[in-house]
């Protein structure tokens, strides 16, 4: 894995707060530490960091104002930084810095998010004893997540290694960074032996072993030779620093090389696809070539060895091909013009849907001008012949009721306007299906109207007697003068009646008058009544 440079910037600024300083001491600094990280093979890095304190050389600490949360280390790199902690110190030696960790850490491998344990002190120390008025004040922090990950019985661990690395732009590599840089392309075949501050040769036998003493901060080269394992389970003997860093470069080279191949084989399929789909329109000229993946020509004679091929997905089509449609030959030359011709046969396809959309929206219209004409048949007589036009576009002429309901039943034509509807009163001219549908609404509104005076009529006999005569109004403002209730109940067969010509008179069960002057007052006294 290539070495993924994240910063946090932690920024210092020096301020007295310490009666027994130097003018040195005193001097104002603005101090910036910046955390690098080499992750793990995962998708994200979750680390929970909750404070940061700042030491000196005599221990006194200091708790910096932190931007506390939960950090996906992967987030930061290739020169992106986000600040951690500022904070107003006064030390002219920063000696340590402590970064308090939290519980909610956790790791995302292949979609699968795991928890990684801290398995020890959630305080991490980190030696840095730094004059911080003698150089710049940039400095590094390295977390080393690849070292700090351990997988084990199938969870993932959190020890923690985290170490200063000097001034940003003079940062020098330590035995760390070589461990971790190869860890892509080798393993380490134990044991190994590390030398530390004191010359001491330390024996390592485990990865869990590495961590303990690397966290000790003490080891400070490689004791040569060591053995590693490649990928392939092949052993080979390093024998000094320089081979070593001549591995890791190789390791990286390799990586570039695979991501290309990854580029290659994301081109080849997008290939594949718009052929796939190029063909919903065109029609290719065979044989067509394509390259297997050993490289070899492999020739496509026919549809179902072509579709075999497609289903695949391992192989490169060869350019030049034909494409052919009902007008002409069209020679493809790459993937980018196999792209624009797929394309445009999908617009095609996206053409024909809304044509077809379209055509549904038409027979929803016309199935709903029949209907619109049969209830408006309920109020209104119409003038023959009415046109129709069949499936076929054809007129179909319609001369007589018994056709008019022939045609209403099959409800598989289309209603030529202008037509015209009459009544007791007068002709309509409908040049439309919204002035059908518009009339139609005006003819149920009536019927319910009738409806409601019916009801209205044996609301009233059940409390009162009707005193006649009276006058009703019929539908289009129509009325009628009523001398007994057979003469209205006879009446309502006939005619549309809407209400009564008020006022009129009942007589309730005292054989009492009552003068009714307005609907409100009939409604109120069968309000009562109930």
């Amino acid at each position: 894995m290539k070495s993924i440079q994240t910063l946090f910037i932690l920024s210092l600024c020096v301020l007295s707060l310490f009666s027994c300083r130097t003018d040195l001491d005193n001097e104002v600094k603005q101090v910036g530490i910046y955390l690098t990280d080499c992750p793990f093979e995962a998708e994200a890095v979750f680390v929970e960091i909750l404070k940061v304190l700042a030491e000196d050389e005599e221990g006194l600490t200091i708790e910096l104002n932190t931007a506390a949360g939960i950090y996906d280390l992967l987030n930061f790199q290739d020169g992106v930084d986000t600040l951690l902690a500022s904070g107003n110190v006064d030390f002219e030696t920063l000696e340590n810095l402590y970064f308090e960790l939290g519980e909610n850490n956790s790791i995302v491998v292949e979609g699968e998010t795991y928890p990684l344990e801290l398995k020890q002190d959630n305080v991490v120390k980190v030696k840095i004893d730094f004059n911080l008025f003698e150089s710049g004040n940039d400095l590094v922090v390295d977390f080393y997540a690849c070292t700090s990950i351990i997988r084990k019985n199938g969870r993932y661990e959190l020890k923690p290694v985290i170490k200063f690395k000097g001034p940003k732009g003079a940062v020098e590599d330590h035995i760390e960074d070589l461990l971790e840089d190869f860890e892509d392309c080798y393993s380490v075949v134990y044991p190994i032996n590390l030398i530390d501050v004191d010359s001491s040769v330390v024996s390592v036998n485990t990865d869990e072993e590495l961590v303990d003493i690397l966290l000790t901060g003490t080891i400070v080269d490689i004791s040569y030779p060591i053995t590693l394992s490649s990928l392939d389970a092949e052993t080979l003997e390093v024998i000094s620093e320089a081979e070593l860093k001549q591995l890791v470069e190789e390791c990286e080279d390799d990586e570039d090389e695979d991501d290309d191949d990854d580029d290659d084989d994301d081109e080849n399929h997008e290939g594949l696809e718009s052929l796939e789909e190029a063909l919903e329109c065109y029609t290719p000229t065979y044989p067509l070539m394509f390259l297997d993946m050993d490289n070899s020509v492999v020739s496509i004679d026919n549809v179902e060895q072509l579709e075999s091929v497609l289903e695949e997905e391992e192989f490169e089509l060869v350019f030049p091909i034909e494409l052919s449609d009902d007008e002409q030959v069209y020679t493809i030359t790459n993937t980018e013009e196999l792209e624009a011709i797929a394309e445009e046969c999908e617009d095609d396809e996206d053409d024909e849907d809304e044509d077809e959309d379209d055509d549904d929206d038409d027979d929803d219209e016309n199935h709903e001008g029949l209907e619109s004409l049969e209830e408006a048949l309920e109020c209104y007589t119409p003038t023959y012949p009415l046109m129709f036009l069949d499936m076929d576009n054809s007129v179909v002429s319609i001369d007589n009721v018994e056709q008019l309901e022939s045609v209403l039943e099959e409800e598989e034509f289309e209603l030529v306007f202008p037509i015209e509807l009459s009544d007791d009163e007068q002709v309509y001219t409908i040049t439309n299906t919204e002035e059908l549908e518009a009339i139609a609404e005006e003819c149920e509104d009536d019927e319910d109207e009738s409806d409601d005076f019916e009801e209205l009529i044996t609301d009233i006999q059940e409390c009162y007697t009707l005193v006649f005569p009276l006058t009703v109004q019929g539908s289009a403002n129509s009325q009628f003068i009523v001398n007994d209730i057979e003469e209205l109940q006879s009446l309502m067969l006939t005619e549309e009646l809407v209400q009564f010509d008020f006022p009129v008179q009942l007589l309730d069960s005292d054989n009492q008058t009552i003068d009714v002057q307005n609907n409100g007052q009939l409604n109120q006294l069968l309000n009562d009544c109930e």
